[in-house]
């Protein structure tokens, strides 16, 4: 899955549609582990969406907000990405 997935964004990118990162490995792994949460916790997912995942109107509630993010982003300023260097560094 992550393979085919690094493919699908590398073309994306490619193609102009999906933005480049920093680590397309890891963006691939991490966009498969948010693909595979609704499988894995379903059940909470569709208790705190109001319904059960598998009907459409709480599949599409999720999946609405899930490209909300990935296409505006979430954050409004980029102070998260900038502090990293210094998590990273043990700061």
């Amino acid at each position: 899955m992550v393979e085919r997935t690094s493919s699908w964004l590398a073309e994306g990118e490619a193609e102009g549609w999906v933005r480049p990162s920093s680590d397309a490995r890891a963006r691939a792994v991490t966009y498969v582990s948010w693909l595979l949460a609704p499988l894995v916790l379903g059940q909470h997912v569709g208790r705190l969406l109001g319904g059960d995942p598998a009907e459409t109107s709480v599949a599409v509630r999720g999946a609405v907000a899930g490209l909300e993010m990935l296409t505006h982003g979430l954050f409004a300023d980029d102070r998260f990405l900038s502090a990293y260097p210094e998590v990273q560094n043990g700061r």
